[in-house]
């Protein structure tokens, strides 16, 4: 994965299009900023996380998991799940 998106972003120049990437929490929140800090580190303009592993396919998303994600690369990470309505949009954001 990794390879495809760095040979995208070199193909393409950064100014012209973004190049993102969509990923879901991994087993671990340390497997999955270490994804996401490669993903960075390979040209992606930003990150959409879904917020729950594969496994929790009905519970609520990890708030928690994405603040700790933000903090730990500086390409916009963007919260995916549970988003229904517009106020459940703002709470999100507040969280």
């Amino acid at each position: 994965m990794f390879s495809c998106v760095r040979e995208l972003r070199n193909t393409i120049p950064s100014n012209d299009f973004t190049v993102s990437v969509k990923v879901r929490l991994l087993g671990s929140i340390e497997k999955t900023i270490h994804l996401c800090q490669q993903l960075e580190k390979c040209g992606v303009s930003f990150i959409t996380v879904h917020a729950r592993t594969a496994a929790q396919k009905h519970e609520p998303i990890d708030t928690k998991a994405l603040r700790i994600l933000k903090d730990h690369v500086s390409i916009p990470i963007i919260a995916n799940g549970d988003v229904f309505s517009l106020r459940d949009a703002d709470r999100l954001y507040e969280s």
